[in-house]
């Protein structure tokens, strides 16, 4: 008898996480948790406008900020 394995994803650890920096690193970082399922909102920042587009657009992040005041005046 053949048993398909299903991988379970784990729970959100991680309820918003935020990045400054959405570069290689940054970038990286908050792809692979978000694709591991650690993370429920991930939020981004960067100074480069076309850098915060392809985050969204790419599913890198759920959302971002043009600038850091208003990054987390929209956290709580």
């Amino acid at each position: 008898m053949n048993h398909a394995r299903h991988a379970q994803q784990p729970s959100p650890i991680v309820n918003r996480l935020v990045v400054i920096g959405l570069g290689l690193i940054g970038g990286s970082f908050a792809k692979g948790l978000r694709e591991a399922g650690l993370c429920r909102e991930v939020v981004g920042f960067d100074l480069d406008a076309r850098s915060r587009e392809l985050a969204v657009e790419l599913g890198v992040v759920d959302r971002c900020a043009a600038t850091l005041a208003r990054l987390v005046m929209g956290l709580t």
